[in-house]
């Protein structure tokens, strides 16, 4: 019975990526055919290496590429990568080490022959952006573009901040707008590092954006009372979240 168990196991493996029907995974399992067919993007919140982003990509002999960009530059490193008792590993080839050797961003000890590790796969139903994603031992998370968003309504805590999510609607900017760190006219700005001549001060009219939450109350600004959005703007180094009141955003 155990030499059978050992023979279908390998059948499985060798069939996961080879285009024959396999199971799919579920939300807490994960299999070379899952990673095969759906890319994964950083947590534009927290990116490794401070990256502007990083997308990893998973192909059927068992590599992988992670495309690091920095705005203006990144390498794209490539390696195998391991499943062990469903936790994943990616191992840096010959080629990524020497590129890596080359950049002062990314500093990784020379003994160090993975790039991330004992990944595994979560789902989050709270989450700000997509609810599945890959989380390996150093907290980085690796977010399923084919995974749904974080359901709308539910309350989260952003920063000490109570909000209600919004399920990553899609908007843009209707007038040239002021993008603060709290939800607050009297908060700080941020200002967007879009142009290399000087930052944004404003957003621009019909900038396009990504809705991720609400406050969880209705706020007065002037003669309007709405809530102000918690929003995700791609610039030229990555994505910037930040609050924006919501009379000057239509949804789409």
């Amino acid at each position: 019975m155990v030499r059978n168990f050992i023979a279908l196991y390998a059948v499985f493996m060798l069939t996961a990526c080879s285009g024959a029907p396999v199971l799919s995974p579920s939300p807490a399992q994960m299999s070379p055919e899952y990673l095969c067919s759906r890319s994964f993007f950083a947590d534009h919140g927290n990116t490794p290496f401070s990256a502007a982003s990083i997308e990893l990509r998973f192909e059927r002999d068992s590599t992988y590429s992670a495309e690091i960009s920095f705005g203006d530059h990144g390498p794209t490193l490539t390696g195998k990568y391991v499943l062990t008792g469903g936790a994943l590993t990616l191992y840096i080839d010959d080629d990524a080490r020497r590129q890596l050797k080359t950049m002062a961003d990314v500093n990784l000890s020379p003994m160090r022959d993975w790039l991330f590790k004992k990944g595994i796969l979560r789902n989050d139903p709270s989450s700000l952006t997509y609810s599945r994603f890959l989380q390996f031992d150093d907290g980085s998370r690796f977010y399923d573009e084919k995974s749904s968003p974080g359901k709308e309504g539910t309350a989260v805590t952003i920063g000490k901040l109570p909000a209600v999510l919004m399920g990553m609607k899609q908007g843009k900017a209707n007038t040239a707008v002021k993008f603060r760190e709290r939800p607050d006219v009297k908060a700080k700005e941020i200002h967007l590092d879009q142009s290399p001549m000087e930052p944004l001060r404003a957003i621009p009219a019909n900038t396009e954006l990504s809705v991720l939450a609400r406050t969880a109350n209705r706020a007065k600004v002037q003669r309007w009372e709405n809530y102000w959005y918690y929003v995700e703007i791609p610039g030229r180094y990555g994505y910037t979240r930040g609050w924006m009141f919501a009379e000057f955003v239509d949804l789409k």
